[in-house]
């Protein structure tokens, strides 16, 4: 075997094991104004979406063996999609989170955060079949916010082997999930703010005119 095919062979070996080390998903949830939830993902490398049994839907992650950033048996909720989330120019439809843990379950995940990208309901024609080929999860890098979420809702902490749903329109084999829910930083509501912004307004009218009155 000639020096040229072994560089080639070693570079292909290890060049496919480097791209597979840096592959993650990372989400971070933070407290915004009014306590809704701001959502940071951090995510490289690709995957295939067909590898899942039919062409995804959902891009989902959960804790498979516990309850921790959700608590036990949450309903949870489901709102209006993050601006500008997207996968593959699929743009999110809406997204949830919930205990999805009970008997009747088709994901059988505690603590599960998803995400609806494509499937019917899309307003882009070629996702409504769903997610197809290899997908670079950097497309869903972006800060956003969860339109009628709460933060209070989640448990604080850093979670990692993190998996997908096993539900027929969920993307699968997903590179390794952590999920970070940062402590409550008591981001004050607009009202809070108003409040404090008529208290300073009050404050200064009064000094103004406790120093006309000593010119006078």
């Amino acid at each position: 075997m000639s020096t040229r095919i072994i560089a080639l062979v070693l570079a292909c070996l290890f060049g496919a094991h480097d791209q597979t080390a840096r592959a993650n998903i990372i989400v971070t949830l933070t407290e915004g104004v009014g306590g809704v939830v701001n959502m940071n993902i951090s995510a490289e490398g690709t995957v295939d979406a067909s590898d899942s049994v039919l062409p995804p839907w959902f891009f989902v992650i959960g804790d498979p063996s516990r309850d921790s950033f959700l608590p036990a048996e949450f309903a949870g909720i489901t709102g209006s999609p993050p601006a500008g989330l997207s996968l593959d120019g699929c743009p999110a439809n809406n997204f949830f989170y919930r205990d999805d843990s009970t008997s009747f379950s088709p994901s059988n995940l505690q603590s599960l955060l998803g995400f609806n990208l494509a499937g019917p309901v899309s307003p882009v024609a070629e996702c409504e079949t769903g997610l197809m080929g290899e997908l670079d999860l950097s497309d869903l890098n972006g800060d956003y916010v969860l339109p009628g979420s709460s933060f209070a809702d989640f448990v604080p902490g850093s979670y990692t082997g993190l998996s997908e749903s096993n539900g027929l329109r969920v993307l699968q084999n997903l590179p390794p999930v952590s999920l970070i829910v940062a402590e409550s930083s008591s981001v004050p509501t607009p009202a809070t703010v108003g409040l404090f912004a008529i208290g300073i307004f009050g404050a200064s009218l009064a000094a103004r005119r406790r120093g006309s009155a000593m010119i006078g």
